[in-house]
């Protein structure tokens, strides 16, 4: 069950991140560990990637992705 939730999410971030979807985005990545946002990251492209880093104002999310 903990896994299809974890993909969920990670579906979820890289979805909102394709579209470019700020707010939505933000409140998923405050609502997900640091292990499902970094596994939606390994598939992200390096735009994708930098748009996610943008949204991130939580010094602890910068330095989970980095």
């Amino acid at each position: 069950m903990a896994e299809n939730l974890a993909q969920v999410r990670v579906d979820a971030i890289r979805r909102l991140t394709r579209r470019k979807a700020a707010g939505p985005l933000g409140r998923a990545l405050s609502k997900s560990p640091a292990e499902d946002v970094a596994q939606a990251v390994a598939h992200m492209t390096r735009g994708e990637t930098l748009f996610l880093l943008e949204q991130v104002v939580d010094e602890q999310w910068a330095g989970a992705l980095l």
